[in-house]
């Protein structure tokens, strides 16, 4: 668990994975939808812990929809 594996031409330092989350604290994330100095910081720590492979998860690329805590985005998407 603690050896380093490869995923393709990737080396990961152990088997210790954190999986995706949603993290939409208002902490975390921009208006816009993008990681925050304070989200980004929250995943840097995570890796300085010892997570091997950090999958951050759901996050805005791009702004045609605003971050929103409900389903009213997915309402909108096959417009």
């Amino acid at each position: 668990m603690f050896k380093p594996m490869k995923i393709g031409n990737m080396e990961v330092k152990n088997h210790i994975v954190m999986t995706a989350m949603g993290i939409h604290s208002k902490r975390l994330v921009n208006h816009d939808g993008s990681y925050s100095n304070d989200g980004i910081d929250y995943f840097v720590e995570r890796a300085k812990g010892g997570t091997g492979l950090i999958v951050t998860g759901a996050i805005q690329v791009q702004s045609m929809f605003e971050v929103s805590h409900d389903d009213t985005n997915i309402a909108r998407a096959g417009q």
